[in-house]
């Protein structure tokens, strides 16, 4: 299962042209210019045990690391999550909603 996570999607678009269509037209220009969006992708887990799984793939794959899963209390007490960065950059995070049990 957490091996699907980790899959990259085919993009028929090269991802210049993707970056630069994701930004607003009124953003192109000016002191914006350079600014490319990097959005955050969650992708929710079913518990705890598939986070920590799917970090470790990632790492084993040589994928960028950015953090390690733990407990995130100030988001709400039982928010479990790690993040990867995928080929592009883009912040990826698998997160649990579940209590330990």
């Amino acid at each position: 299962m957490a091996q699907q996570f980790l899959q990259r999607p085919q993009i028929r678009a090269a991802p210049e042209q993707m970056r630069r269509e994701a930004v607003p037209k009124r953003m192109r220009r000016g002191p914006f210019a350079q600014a490319q969006p990097r959005p955050r992708r969650p992708y929710r887990a079913p518990d705890r045990a598939t986070v920590d799984q799917i970090y470790r793939i990632g790492r084993e794959r040589g994928h960028l690391l950015d953090r390690a899963p733990a407990l995130a209390p100030h988001i709400h007490p039982d928010y479990y999550a790690g993040y990867l960065r995928d080929p592009d950059g883009r912040l990826i995070e698998f997160v649990c909603h579940a209590s330990e049990g």
